[in-house]
């Protein structure tokens, strides 16, 4: 995999950021992690390096939900990215029993067990 097909960074808070990739399938996954600039690094070579955390402030939060709402609107939604709408390669459906041939061959007439 190259890289991610979307992303985004945040406008307020620094370091935020949330990625959609193409999964091998057809569909997509999303990533997002919030870094920072270590300047506590005894290595001078490394002061400044960037690190990830999973400490978040509260408005940290309400802005990665905000991105993470843009990313997945940018899934569902083919217009966004500018392309043709494609079928998923398996689309889930909901069965019921009286969609197998099995349970349509059984009535409640055919039913001898009384309650």
């Amino acid at each position: 995999m190259a890289g991610p097909v979307f992303k985004l960074k945040g406008k307020h808070a620094r370091g935020l950021a949330v990625a959609v990739w193409e999964s091998r399938n057809g569909g997509h996954y999303l990533t997002w992690e919030k870094s920072y600039r270590d300047k506590q690094v005894t290595d001078p070579q490394a002061k400044g390096a960037w690190k990830s955390t999973g400490i978040y402030f509260p408005e940290e939060v309400k802005e990665h939900i905000d991105m993470l709402n843009q990313a997945l609107e940018w899934i569902n939604n083919p217009d966004i990215r500018g392309i043709e709408k494609r079928e998923a390669p398996h689309t889930p459906t909901r069965v019921t029993p009286s969609d197998i041939p099995y349970f349509q061959a059984l009535s409640n007439e055919d039913d001898d067990i009384q309650f």
